[in-house]
Parts: C-alpha cells; structure tokens; sequence
C-alpha cells in the first residue's frame, strides 16, 4: 500500500496529468484556420457557374410567377437567388462571410 502511495506522489511530482486532465486528447488537434492565405485569388469559373445558376433562378422564379401554383417554386428560386448572390459577393470582394471550415474543426 506504500509502495501505491509512493508511485502516486512520484506521479504528482513529475507533473504527470491524472485522468480528470484531458489535455491529452487535444494535444494532437490543429485548430488553426483552414484555407488562410495572404493574397486573395478568386476561383472565376465558380462564379461564373454560381452566375449561370442564378439567371436560371431568376428565369424560373419569373415564370413561376405567371402560374396559378407559384408560391413553393418561386420561393426555392429566389431564395437560391439570394444565397447564390451573397455567395458571388463574398467571393468575389474577400468579405469573410462565409469561412470554409473543415467539419472536425466546425464540430469539434
């Protein structure tokens, strides 16, 4: 029973964690940002696929508008307007709204 109480002592004076410590678990993890770069390059064939699919958005919301059964598709469509447009506009002019963040990191 000493010989226990010795090697806990001897544990606690080399500064060794005990098991209620969990900074081991995150002594492997890289929580830096992801995708940091210095200058800002813009990927222009996504936003200009990102503008190909909002004129298609724009031309289905105005048609949906001409129907008797316009509300759900119209809807969709200028809600994919909006969001695809704020994508370009965080794109193309570095704004920082949206920050690609790998899932281990975003739900750790």
């Amino acid at each position: 029973m000493e010989a226990e109480a010795e090697a806990e002592a001897e544990a606690e004076d080399d500064g060794e964690s005990d098991v209620s410590d969990f900074s081991m678990l995150l002594a492997n993890f890289d929580f830096a940002s992801p995708n940091v770069e210095d200058s800002h390059s813009v990927n222009w064939l996504r936003v200009a696929l990102i503008l190909v699919s909002m004129v298609g958005d724009a031309v289905g919301a105005f048609n949906m508008l001409s129907s008797n059964f316009y509300y759900y598709n119209s809807g969709k469509h200028l809600t994919k307007f909006f969001s695809a447009g704020l994508v370009v506009v965080d794109e193309v002019f570095d704004l920082g709204i949206i920050v690609p963040t790998k899932a281990w990191i975003r739900y750790a």
